[in-house]
């Protein structure tokens, strides 16, 4: 992504389930292709805990999908 030239419009969805695959933040990739920068990292903890139990609950729920 950083070495194109050309301004092409990414899926927002698309973008988030490759950063949820890699276990980053469901917006990662969507900010670095707007902005061409890593996001900044949420200052308050609490909001840092908050996405990370929500990571959590979605890996859980697939977990649990794969159960017979």
């Amino acid at each position: 992504m950083q070495n194109a030239r050309i301004a092409r419009r990414r899926s927002s969805r698309t973008l988030a389930a490759i950063s949820t695959a890699l276990q980053w933040p469901a917006d990662h990739l969507e900010h670095l292709a707007m902005n061409g920068e890593n996001p900044s990292q949420p200052t308050d903890p609490l909001v840092a805990l908050a996405e990370r139990v929500d990571e959590l609950a979605q890996r859980l729920e697939s977990l649990e999908r794969r159960l017979p």
